[in-house]
């Protein structure tokens, strides 16, 4: 476990339709180690009206990354594909291609870059929504996860658990979508020292 930081201070609901800020928002508790606002505030509300995010979508979210000096520095479609220092292996699981760090068991020499946004899809409310894992325990290989409304344990679910509530990646001809044609599942934040 790496994060230090004090679980209840993420926050863990939204008000609107505003979870990549409120993912934003958890990031910048992880990398600075204080709150930039309160939930509900008016400075909050101001941040839902700059990202345009009261009615979803968060369209300018990169306005709020530029505001909390954080950035986006990479972007993966597998879990396995965001740990440290081993090679590259593809495979697929139900039809669908991923990258897997290692030929290896990868979880016994890699560790995680954190924090770590995940995209999942939202059966309950049927749309893409976002969370930001804080911890990672490679023995027992769960992760400890922000905002996520399913059943955790204080955060914390199985990183296998978590494969259950991926969006579906996938290419078409269309560019446009979130990167290459593909929906990533995963970012990774880190301080902009701009």
């Amino acid at each position: 476990m790496k994060n230090k930081r004090t679980w209840n201070r993420y926050l863990d609901s939204q008000l609107y339709s505003e979870c990549q800020m409120v993912t934003a928002l958890n990031a910048y508790y992880y990398l600075y180690g204080k709150q930039y606002c309160k939930q509900g505030g008016k400075e909050y509300e101001e941040l839902v009206d700059k990202c345009c995010a009261r009615h979803g979508s968060a369209l300018d979210i990169h306005k709020i990354h530029k505001l909390l000096k954080i950035k986006v520095s990479k972007r993966f479609l597998s879990f396995y594909g965001v740990l440290k220092d081993t090679e590259s292996l593809k495979f697929k699981k139900n039809g669908i291609e991923h990258h897997r760090a290692s030929k290896l068991d990868p979880l016994k020499k890699s560790r995680i870059q954190l924090p770590l946004e995940v995209s999942t899809w939202d059966r309950i409310n049927y749309g893409n929504h976002s969370c930001l894992i804080v911890d990672y325990n490679k023995r027992a290989h769960i992760v400890r996860i922000a905002n996520f409304r399913k059943i955790t344990h204080n955060g914390w679910i199985f990183a296998d658990d978590l494969e259950d509530f991926y969006i579906p990646s996938y290419t078409s001809g269309d560019r446009g979508l979130n990167g290459d044609g593909q929906q990533w599942h995963y970012r990774l934040f880190m301080k902009d020292e701009k």
